[in-house]
């Protein structure tokens, strides 16, 4: 979020808020507000339960691409770290691995999926366009953009305490 919000006044935990001014000179600034807004829909889908398997396999190769892009502009420490999230994803779909046998093989009884209830979808979109929204308004009000975006944030999880059945 730091890295899309107005002025970079979010708090960041991870990544440098100042990686799209250092790649506007190879002509890579596009590529990397791209980036950052992928991470932050891949990271949410993550967090919302019934989409996070779908999200671990789109970030695998987000991960990749951005640990070849700082592999080729020489990065110092950051190919490292992106190795170990990539090891530690893959460690993720490898238990997951059943959930994923029915795209290999014929079927597989583990690759049941989850009925999503409408409820489930409501919230966990409104609170993505919610975070999106934060985005937009961030220019204009710090406090209040912050505050969308942790009501979307909240509205992501929400989705994970409606029930739903097994399909």
């Amino acid at each position: 979020m730091a890295k899309v919000f107005a002025e970079h006044k979010f708090p960041g935990i991870i990544g440098p808020v100042w990686l799209e001014e250092k790649l506007i000179p190879y002509g890579l600034g596009l590529y990397a507000r791209f980036i950052a807004f992928t991470q932050l829909i891949i990271g949410y889908l993550l967090i919302t339960w019934h989409y996070r398997k779908i999200a671990s396999v789109a970030l695998l190769p987000m991960l990749i691409n951005i640990l070849v892009v700082t592999i080729s502009l020489q990065w110092r420490g950051t190919p490292y770290v992106l190795t170990f999230f990539i090891l530690q994803l893959a460690f993720i779909l490898w238990m997951d691995r059943n959930a994923f046998a029915h795209l290999l093989w014929k079927s597989n009884p583990e690759a049941q999926g989850i009925k999503i209830t409408k409820w489930n979808h409501l919230l966990m979109w409104s609170g993505l366009i919610l975070i999106l929204f934060s985005i937009v308004i961030s220019d204009n009000s710090l406090i209040t953009a912050w505050s969308i975006c942790a009501a979307g944030l909240s509205l992501g999880i929400a989705g994970i305490f409606i029930t739903s059945e097994r399909a």
